[in-house]
């Protein structure tokens, strides 16, 4: 019988055997029983689709949520699926963009799309919190919490942003917001790139804009001073990223996905080193009770500020704390990992004290920003800005390289950063408590030459004495010789001389502008101060001019007052009636 079917058909029938819910879970819901059935109390329902590979990820998680609210005598909340394969259009018809999609409703009314990590230990949280167990039914408004009331950039348009609605829409969820100004040039280029994002993005995060020339005071309170800026808000007006890459409509779309996606993923202890094959910088959370809620929910906040990338994993692994010797007396900790290297994480941070635990967010947001770097790259149009002027202000030994001895020099590259990192690990090595991070990269001097050359005085070179220089771009300096006054070499021993070097302040830096460049960006950094004081302070500002005028005036009245005198003195006032 099977052998006259198709084989495309066997296999899509298997495919969907495998996918379908088993029968531990409840039945589906259909077009047919789907209002009826969420009409009545509090339903999480999963919109899935048996060909979706993350639907395939998280079936088993699904299945255990299933076992732990039918357990419970009085759970005050229903889980339910849609199959959107079958049922397409049902899922059209609740806004489901992307698989899975969870969806939250309250006697039979749409509340809001859950957008939080999808593991076990989130998601009991976030069922307990919306459970409504019989007799303890709300009798006010539900509490509103992060979660948005409604799926994000619903209508897929670009919002417009002004002072009644800025706050409103940035803290209702992900939010991604161009300031412009309608006489930019470039403003009125990226204007059909930013309302095609908006269309991709529906139900994702709100796309938006702000009009500087209407609503200059919003543009100058999140520090506006080129058009257009973009900025990207993932929890509210109070916390904002400014983006800095590119600005082609893929390089947008995938900032975008990363930005919005959960902060935190569950993953299984076998497939760490598929991740870290993939990604040359990731973090993962190694903890060891599924019970850890609040231990996610801190961390998934911290890590907001990463936008995405790096990614942040978490798992649950006893094995995996031993073979990176994580102390028996440390509940959790942090892994950075770089360079696609699983032996050894490039930096490990431990869970601090019981008595220091509430400060786990401030002591986590800065190790994260100072990591989030892989230790060796090349400098590109698109990762100059995160790799420059990142926050943490690294230092960067830059290698001027061309297409003849790129392979080679960034292979080399590699070795120098992997001895770097082992010396830096080494516990008899001891560092000066303000130095920074160092990051290794190579460019490429053919194509940037005249940049390189007007900020370092480099080009590129064919033999292997190539120029190596260490930038230090927050201040705008650079450093061109090690300890031996020589100028760097492509040698580990060369280049440590040199960052060690600049650590304890032993040898001289250049400046990357010159003498005009220095003196005009000093004299607009003061402008700028000027203006953000007077913003600041506007009443002491009016009272500092009004006392400059009056002391100028009583000055000049001085000034007048002592010229006439002397006048009279010397006889240059003639009488009056007089006529000679």
């Amino acid at each position: 019988m099977f052998a006259d079917l198709p084989l495309s058909l066997l296999l899509a029938t298997f495919a969907f055997a495998a996918a379908t819910p088993s029968e531990s879970l409840p039945p589906a819901l259909t077009p047919e029983n789907f209002n009826d059935t969420v009409a009545q109390g509090v339903w999480l329902v999963e919109h899935f689709s048996p060909y979706c590979y993350h639907c395939q990820q998280f079936a088993p998680t699904w299945e255990q949520l299933v076992k732990d609210v039918e357990k419970k005598d009085n759970p005050g909340i229903h889980l339910a699926q849609v199959n959107c394969a079958v049922h397409g259009d049902l899922c059209d018809e609740h806004n489901v963009k992307g698989y899975p999609q969870m969806n939250l409703y309250r006697n039979g009314e749409y509340k809001e799309q859950y957008t939080g990590s999808r593991s076990f230990e989130l998601l009991s949280s976030y069922l307990d919190k919306h459970a409504e167990p019989e007799g303890k039914q709300q009798t006010s408004a539900p509490v509103v919490d992060s979660i948005p009331q409604r799926p994000l950039g619903t209508d897929g348009i670009v919002i417009e942003l002004n002072n009644q609605n800025f706050e409103t829409i940035t803290n209702e969820g992900p939010t991604f917001v161009k300031f412009f100004a309608p006489w930019c040039g470039h403003c009125k280029r990226l204007a059909p790139t930013w309302k095609q994002l908006a269309r991709h993005m529906q139900g994702k995060l709100n796309v938006a804009e702000v009009n500087c020339d209407e609503h200059g005071a919003i543009c100058k309170s999140q520090g506006v001073q080129g058009y257009p800026m973009l900025a990207f808000y993932p929890s509210g007006a109070e916390s904002k990223a400014e983006y800095n890459g590119g600005r082609k409509f893929d390089q947008l779309k995938a900032f975008s996905e990363k930005a919005s996606a959960p902060p935190i993923q569950a993953i299984k202890p076998a497939e760490l080193d598929a991740h870290i094959a993939e990604d040359s910088v990731l973090y993962l959370l190694l903890h060891t009770s599924e019970t850890d809620v609040q231990l996610l929910k801190t961390i998934s906040e911290a890590s907001q500020i990463l936008l995405g990338s790096p990614p942040v994993y978490s798992c649950i692994s006893q094995e995996l704390l031993k073979k990176y010797r994580i102390p028996a007396a440390v509940p959790w900790a942090l892994l950075a990992f770089k360079d696609h290297e699983a032996t050894i994480p490039a930096s490990t941070f431990h869970a601090p004290p019981t008595r220091e635990i509430r400060k786990i967010k401030e002591k986590v947001t800065p190790w994260l920003l100072t990591n989030r770097l892989p230790t060796a790259t090349e400098l590109t149009q698109d990762t100059f800005q995160s790799v420059m002027n990142a926050p943490h202000h690294p230092l960067v030994v830059i290698v001027a390289v061309n297409k003849d001895n790129r392979d080679k020099i960034s292979e080399k590259l590699h070795d120098i950063d992997r001895k770097w990192r082992v010396r830096v690990r080494d516990p008899g090595y001891q560092r000066p408590s303000d130095a920074r991070e160092v990051v290794f990269a190579w460019m490429d001097a053919e194509r940037w030459a005249d940049w390189m050359k007007s900020m370092y005085a480099i080009k590129a070179s064919d033999n292997e004495d190539v120029p190596i220089i260490i930038a230090d771009h927050h201040r705008l300096v650079y450093y061109d010789e090690d300890q031996t006054d020589t100028p760097i070499r492509l040698t580990s021993a060369s280049v440590f001389s040199a960052i060690e070097g600049v650590y304890h302040r032993k040898i001289a830096y250049k400046h990357s502008e010159n003498l005009v460049e220095r003196f005009a960006r000093a004299l607009n950094n003061k402008i700028v101060s000027m203006e953000a004081f007077v913003f600041a302070h506007p009443m002491l500002t009016v009272f500092g001019i009004g006392a400059f005028i009056f002391v100028a005036v009583m000055a000049m009245r001085r000034f007048v007052a002592d010229d006439v005198y002397d006048m009279r003195e010397n006889g240059h006032v003639r009488d009056k009636g007089r006529i000679d």
